[in-house]
């Protein structure tokens, strides 16, 4: 169907529009058919008089009609102009009413004539074939991945958006000449010996290959190939679907430098699903763990942490991670044997495509040996804390200072008996001289007494020294004879004492 020229001899007059075996009519600036020839008329099932002077926009479907209505607003629209050649076609489609009612899908080129105030439009019906096309050419256009179409594997005739995209192409760049300019040396002769002879065994082809861009840049693909032979078998069209593994081949490879990693590593690295399987242990972490690798197949969450944990990880760290994506914190493994593993852990939620929990990451660190010595720095501590001095023989003193609460109260206890215990001494002279204000509340009190029963059990006698006026009060109150502790003004007046009863 060639362009249409207002300036040719009218269209209506001549043999030309009346014998074409195209759908022609002229249309008027108010939307009214001038005239019609016989095959437009032909194929509405009507005569051209019956068309002549009735709206054309009657004649088109009405979901059609917005669209056709704009169209023919802008090539009316068109100014008159004395330069000679023809205006600028419209192409478009739409359907239009045959008399039996029914529809004719058709497509248009349309010239304005804006100098007699008309424009000329010429139709082709569309083929249920056409149509068909079409449809699939629209559907393969909104495919993410390439689709393309090569005759007798030499010609390249159609590739869709995301083809285009995947080669470096604009929209209106024209198609490489031949589909080898697409592809690597390695990969046309990987064509020849494997390829095409596929294709003539068994029509199809499946592998991955690579596709090479307009910039010279590599793009792995996964491909398949379906060809359609003539009578002679001699391949006459080539449909390719390829799939861009850039993005796979990159998560293939940052999972394999993660691996690599995690089983270098000594900290426990794992992952598992939102139901708990696991799906990953590093060979460190089965050690951790004491297991084997028989025993991953059955591994579950619940089989490696402790009751306590499970009630945490509901209320705290499940909550945190799908808030944040990270929880770390301290927590206990538990091992096969039963035992437990102190380390320092991260969790981490990992999502899927669609952003949803798809499963969990941990790395988790044994604290077994930091565990340790923080215990020894913590006994060291106490023990510094409460320093029991040996002053002569078979006298123990035991100055407090700073606050005295009842668990450092339960520790200065057991210290002083085992000391009393390993040296036989006699008296044990507890300095309040240095307590913090606060350390003479009933409960010390108490505890304090508790202490000089304890050492009169094991024979000896405690002194008590360096009382403030509220911890004298409150012994008064609590235990006014003192059967097991004798008070001192001073620490001087306690070992001055201390010396006599020993010599004695």
């Amino acid at each position: 169907m060639g362009p249409l020229s207002p300036k040719s001899p009218p269209l209506a007059h001549s043999a030309f529009f009346e014998r074409s075996p195209d759908l022609g009519c002229v249309v008027g600036q108010d939307g009214r058919i001038i005239s019609a020839n016989r095959a437009l008329a032909r194929a509405l099932g009507m005569r051209a008089e019956e068309l002549a002077g009735s709206p054309v926009i009657d004649l088109v479907h009405p979901d059609d009609q917005p669209a056709t209505l704009e169209i023919m607003r802008a090539i009316t629209a068109a100014p008159a102009t004395a330069e000679p050649g023809p205006h600028k076609e419209s192409r478009f489609e739409n359907r239009i009413r045959k008399k039996d009612g029914s529809y004719l899908r058709v497509t248009w080129s349309a010239a304005p004539d804006p100098e007699r105030g008309r424009f000329f439009a010429s139709a082709r019906p569309l083929s249920d074939l056409d149509v068909s096309l079409r449809r699939l050419r629209a559907l393969a256009d909104a495919l993410p991945h390439f689709v393309g179409l090569t005759e007798h594997g030499e010609k390249m005739v159609y590739v869709n958006a995301a083809g285009r995209s995947m080669l470096g192409l604009e929209k209106d760049d024209p198609l490489p000449s031949s589909p080898r300019e697409t592809l690597t040396p390695a990969a046309v002769d990987r064509i020849e010996r494997e390829i095409v002879p596929a294709l003539a065994r068994n029509g199809m082809w499946k592998g991955e290959t690579e596709i090479r861009r307009r910039d010279g840049a590599i793009i792995p693909v996964e491909r398949l190939l379906v060809g359609v032979a003539d009578a002679s078998g001699r391949m006459t069209v080539t449909a390719s679907l390829a799939r861009d593994l850039r993005e796979e081949k990159a998560a293939e490879e940052a999972l394999a430098r993660f691996l690599s990693l995690a089983d270098s590593t000594s900290d426990l690295v794992a992952t598992a699903s939102i139901k708990g399987q696991s799906t990953y242990v590093n060979p460190a972490g089965m050690a951790m763990l004491g297991r084997s690798d028989e025993d991953f197949a059955h591994l579950k969450l619940r089989d490696v942490v402790t009751p306590a944990w499970k009630r945490r990880f509901r209320d705290e760290v499940f909550p945190t991670v799908r808030a944040r994506g990270i929880w770390s914190g301290e927590a206990e493994l538990r091992r096969k044997d039963g035992s437990l593993v102190p380390v320092s852990q991260v969790v981490l939620l990992i999502r899927d495509e669609r952003g949803e929990p798809h499963s969990f990451g941990t790395i988790a660190r044994d604290r077994s040996e930091q565990t340790a010595l923080e215990e020894a720095l913590a006994q060291a501590l106490r023990d510094l804390s409460t320093p029991i001095l040996r002053i002569g023989k078979g006298v123990l003193a035991l100055p407090i200072i700073g606050r005295l609460d009842e668990a450092r109260a339960a520790q200065i206890t057991e210290a002083l008996l085992h000391t009393i215990a390993a040296t036989r001494a006699r008296v044990a002279v507890l300095d309040m001289t240095g307590a913090d204000a606060g350390s003479d509340d009933v409960t010390t009190i108490r505890l304090l007494l508790s202490t000089a029963s304890a050492v009169a059990l094991l024979g000896g006698r405690c002194f008590l020294c360096g009382l403030s006026p509220e911890a004298a009060r409150g012994i008064a109150a609590v235990s006014p004879s003192l059967p097991h502790a004798r008070p001192f003004a001073t620490l001087e007046d306690a070992l001055r004492a201390a010396a006599a009863l020993e010599a004695f």
